[in-house]
């Protein structure tokens, strides 16, 4: 458990996503249920104010995060080097701005049960600089 209240400032890479994936992406040894748990009992503050778990960050947002219970169970899970390798080979076309790639057949898009990771994860492994990296379309 965290012993502290802490604050974030959202920035410009935090603008208009949603509080709970916010949350889910900073603090990934938290239990999700828990996270969901403290915005639904108002422990959770931004900008001093109660917020839903659709609320979308705006730049300069002040973020209030009360102590939180982490699951030392859970660890960041390591993505072998075969399925980057595996993946880099799909990407087709990518700039700055996008990652097109033809979707291999033995790999999810997301992690779920039974599937550590998907192929959202993988990129976000292979790209670590990019802070704001989501699927967008599929064509199947």
């Amino acid at each position: 458990m965290t012993s502290s209240v802490h604050y974030i400032t959202a920035t410009e890479n935090h603008h208009d996503q949603r509080i709970d994936n916010f949350l889910v992406r900073h603090f990934k040894t938290v239990p999700k249920s828990y996270l969901y748990r403290i915005i639904r009992k108002g422990e959770l503050r931004v900008n001093k104010k109660r917020v839903k778990a659709d609320y979308r960050l705006q730049k300069g947002d002040m973020v209030r995060i009360p102590p939180l219970k982490t699951d030392e169970t859970v660890s960041p899970r390591k993505i072998p080097t075969f399925w980057k390798d595996y993946l880099n080979k799909s990407i087709l076309a990518q700039n700055q701005d996008f990652i097109i790639l033809n979707k291999p057949t033995a790999i999810a898009v997301h992690a779920g049960t039974g599937d550590a990771f998907g192929i959202i994860e993988i990129l976000r492994d292979m790209h670590p600089a990019e802070t704001f990296l989501e699927l967008v379309h599929r064509l199947d």
